[in-house]
């Protein structure tokens, strides 16, 4: 697989799960941001805090960690726009001018 190819695979790959998604388009919004936030903002009501946290922690931030689109601060609890965060802003823009259920800055 070529180089072009694993990027746009990669970028796909993040964009494909809804809370992958608020988690960039938080992060789009407001760079950077707290986990104890996010876990907040994406939830939403009706949402378990301490579930979302757990799904944010052992599954999607180590994803973006990996694809290189975030970088997470354990110790400060806190997440920055990764290395890899310009191969993603385009599309990301086109998803935040489409999707309905984008968040849209602090709740």
């Amino acid at each position: 697989m070529g180089t072009e190819e694993s990027t746009w695979s990669g970028v796909f790959e993040a964009l494909s799960d809804t809370t992958r998604r608020e988690v960039l388009l938080a992060l789009r919004d407001e760079n950077p941001r707290g986990l104890a936030e996010l876990t907040r903002v994406i939830g939403g009501p009706g949402v378990a805090p301490a579930r979302m946290r757990v799904s944010l922690v052992h599954n999607h931030v180590p994803r973006l960690v990996e694809g290189g689109y975030v970088v997470w601060d354990r110790e400060a609890d806190r997440l920055w726009r990764g290395p890899d965060w310009p191969a993603l802003e385009p599309v990301l823009d086109v998803v935040a001018d489409e999707w309905v259920g984008a968040p849209r800055g602090p709740a």
